[in-house]
Formats: structure tokens, C-alpha cells, sequence
């Protein structure tokens, strides 16, 4: 449906097949350009997605998606290579009050889930312009008057191609990320917006933000974290939040809920945050033993 009412916008769009068997599926998606991504209708945290190089590896992939579907449904769509953006928003009597572009960076296929986030996305001015003209279209189509919205779309050759929405505030840390950038707290003005309340949206001009995602590559048992006071101390640092404790078990980060934790990183100049970001790299450290 979502695919739909992009191409009824005339929005630039990517050919996709939908299904609930792998004959089914298959079939249907022989008329794509490949590579494609395989994903779930109804599941998160990229929990499923996988990418398929050729029609013979739909195979292998679909039934995987197919796990992580509550409907037992999957879509498969076309590829886009680019810049993979998020952008969080919110709605107020009919009107984008706020929308803020995060760049992605993603894990390498066949995984793309977020490692990074960094907010706001450098991007052209008039991208930018017709972005926000895109989200007030969007909204009026969908009659959508109130409330948050997460997307994600992906920049390609200078064309904004919408991937999916959700009528919620984004993951990872995304509400955090906005309130140290803009000084908005999304999840309060949320709630103001669902009991009826004034939402208090009065945006600054936006520091420089970046997120960074703890994860292994490995499965195993935490024995430690190291370097988290090393971080506490950088020029910019915000906060951390970390999910597991020594002697916990923790699995490679295929999807988003197995991250360990994240942090979050400001500054004045996109050069000054970038470089605590590399610091932070090398000093955040995860140690495990064999689970």
C-alpha cells in the first residue's frame, strides 16, 4: 500500500512483489531488477531482512523473513543503493511541525541495521526543501493530523526514495538524538499530542549529534566493557546507555535488539564531533569469553 500511494504521488519509486509462500514469491519476483531485499511486512529491528543477489537465493532468504512475520507475510523490492537517511517527525493539526534527517551508516550485507546515526544529515538545501514538501503531500494523503512519524528512505543520485513508515517515534536512541540536537523532547510532546495537550515544539538551530551503537561480531558472555570512563570524559559526550552486565549473554548484532548499548556524542562543528567519534571507537572495547 505504502509503495502505492508513493507512486500515486508521483514520488521516485522502486519496483516490489508482496507474498505469504516462497513458490509464490519467487514467481512474482521474477519481473525485479535484482539485487533485492527480502524483509517482513510486520516485524522490527530489521529482525528477517536479508539481501538476495540473484532470483535463486529467494530460496534461502524467504522463509527466514517469513519467520519473523506474525502475518506470514513478505515483500520483496528492488534495491536502492545511496545514502541511507531516517527521518523522525511529528504532526500537529495537520501541520510537519518538526522534522529531523539522521545519516545512517548500516552493518555490510546481507544485514543492514544501524551502527550509526548522525544527526542532521548534511544534505543539499533544495533535497532538504523537497523532502519537507514531500512529508506535508504524504501526511494529506494519508489524512494523518496528529502525532509522530519514522521514516526511512534512502538518497540516490539526487532522489529521495521513501522505504517505509511508521506512525511512531523512531528506535536506537532516535528521541535522544533529536532532544540533543534541537532541544525537543518527541516522547513528551507524543504524549501532549495523544491527551489532547499542547505539544511544546521550539527547535534551536541543531548542534551536531552522532550515536554510536556498542555490538559484538561474535556470540558469547560479556566479561567487560572498557573504556567507558575514557568516554565520560571525551569533549562532547552526552550520555551512554548500556543493556547487559558482565556475565550476560550476548549474540552478534544481526538485528537491532542485540545491541549491547549506545552512546551519544556532541559538538559545535561537524569536524569537532566526528573526531570524539573516533576516539570513542577505539577506546569503547568489548571483551567476551566463550558462552
Amino acid at each position: 500500500m505504502f509503495r502505492e500511494i508513493c507512486g500515486q504521488l508521483g514520488f521516485p519509486h522502486y519496483a516490489s512483489v508482496a507474498g505469504s509462500t516462497v513458490p509464490e514469491l519467487c514467481e512474482a519476483a521474477r519481473a525485479l531488477r535484482f539485487p533485492t531485499l527480502v524483509k517482513p511486512v510486520d516485524s522490527t529491528g530489521s529482525r528477517g531482512v536479508v539481501l538476495c543477489l540473484r532470483p535463486d537465493s529467494l530460496t534461502q532468504a524467504t522463509p527466514r523473513a517469513l519467520e519473523h512475520s506474525p502475518s506470514r507475510r513478505v515483500t520483496v523490492e528492488e534495491y536502492v543503493e545511496g545514502m541511507p537517511l531516517t527521518v523522525e517527525a511529528l504532526v500537529d493539526n495537520r501541520q510537519v511541525v518538526l522534522y529531523a534527517v539522521s545519516a545512517r551508516v548500516l552493518t555490510p550485507s546481507p544485514y543492514f541495521i544501524t551502527e550509526r546515526l548522525t544527526l542532521p544529515a548534511d544534505l543539499p538545501s533544495d533535497v532538504d526543501r523537497r523532502l519537507g514538501e514531500m512529508l506535508r503531500r504524504l501526511c494529506e494523503e494519508l489524512d494523518y493530523a496528529s502525532g509522530p512519524l519514522n521514516l526511512d528512505l534512502v538518497l540516490s543520485d539526487g532522489d529521495l526514495y521513501l522505504i517505509e513508515m511508521e506512525a511512531r517515534t523512531g528506535g536506537n536512541g532516535i528521541a535522544e538524538l533529536v532532544e540533543t540536537a534541537y532541544g525537543v523532547d518527541l516522547l513528551t510532546a507524543t504524549i501532549s499530542l495523544a491527551v489532547g495537550d499542547v505539544a511544546a515544539v521550539n527547535p534551536h538551530e541543531p548542534r551536531q549529534v552522532i550515536l554510536s551503537v556498542v555490538t559484538a561480531e561474535t556470540p558469547g558472555r560479556l566479561r567487560a566493557i572498557h573504556g567507558l570512563g575514557e568516554l565520560a570524559a571525551l569533549p562532547g559526550f552526552v550520555s551512554m546507555r548500556m543493556f547487559v552486565e558482565p556475565g550476560d549473554l550476548v549474540e552478534p548484532y544481526t538485528q537491532a535488539a542485540h545491541k549491547i548499548g549506545y552512546y551519544v556524542l556532541s559538538g559545535d562543528t561537524p569536524a569537532a564531533v566526528q573526531a570524539s567519534a573516533r576516539t570513542a571507537q577505539r577506546l569503547v572495547q568489548v571483551e567476551l569469553e566463550s558462552p
